[in-house]
């Protein structure tokens, strides 16, 4: 998803073999960070992603200058 979002070539991430006991499907929950943090989800995660990657090309260009 970040690398379409960034127009990165996708052979740039690396895959291997997980050690042994490790699963590759995490079912993950935000239940935690409302509980604990009292923190709410406020866009879903491919807004954020897109956000994220506007705001690196936005730090990347001031390095330019």
């Amino acid at each position: 998803m970040i690398c379409e979002e960034l127009g990165a070539d996708k052979n740039l991430i690396h895959y291997s073999d997980l050690p042994p006991r490790m699963t590759l499907v995490k079912h993950c929950t935000i239940s935690k960070q409302k509980e604990l943090l009292g923190i709410e989800t406020k866009v879903q995660l491919e807004e954020g992603v897109k956000r994220v990657c506007a705001m690196l090309r936005q730090r990347e260009s001031g390095k330019r200058r």
